[in-house]
């Protein structure tokens, strides 16, 4: 395995993505080779990751042009993955997933994959969430003067992390990334 792919791998393995190394895809059509191997394969979202880390040695390209057609020949989900694209990996590989989820309209798929981050970015705004009502709850009685800043702080982080929660579930029911910044833009 190449210091790209273990890259690659440990990536992967911080997102808690589940994946395959090193997996055959056999029957090709059009294919100069009776099967190829994938670097990576998704289970869970049934898409393969090949990382081209001698793209940048001029006899190598050929080889990863045929490998990249066939792939679109066949259309096969597929994310490719070059030596630049490792330093802002985080990015694009969730631009890249996103795409090709969009791409070979595996919308279940895509659906998980939207709240997969819903959870892993909107984990902070539950648990805010839940410290807001927990301010609410100590605050009580609410007619009294001296918990009135309990109050105060309780319905501001309730108010707030509501906010953050819901506009995310709403983006993934328009089909929009849960955490897309252009939520109020039509």
């Amino acid at each position: 395995m190449s210091e790209g792919e273990q890259f690659i791998s440990e990536f992967l393995k911080n997102e808690s993505i589940e994946y395959r190394r090193e997996e055959v895809i056999e029957k090709l059509r059009n294919d100069s080779k009776n099967f190829r191997v994938a670097d990576f394969y998704l289970p869970k979202y049934k898409v393969y990751i090949e990382y081209f880390g001698q793209w940048n040695v001029e006899s190598q390209k050929e080889r990863y042009r045929e490998k990249r057609q066939c792939y679109i020949d066949n259309k096969i989900p597929c994310i490719i993955l070059y030596p630049e694209n490792l330093g802002i990996i985080q990015f694009i590989f969730h631009k890249r997933l996103t795409y090709i989820l969009e791409r070979y309209k595996l919308e279940k798929e895509l659906r998980n994959y939207r709240l997969k981050l819903f959870k892993d970015e909107r984990r902070d705004n539950i648990i805010l969430l839940i410290i807001g009502i927990s301010f609410l709850y100590f605050a009580l009685p609410w007619s009294s003067p001296e918990n009135q800043t309990l109050l105060l702080i309780g319905f501001a982080i309730v108010g707030y992390q509501s906010y953050r929660i819901i506009t995310s579930l709403i983006n993934i029911s328009k089909g929009k990334d849960p955490v897309d910044s252009n939520f109020f833009e039509t």
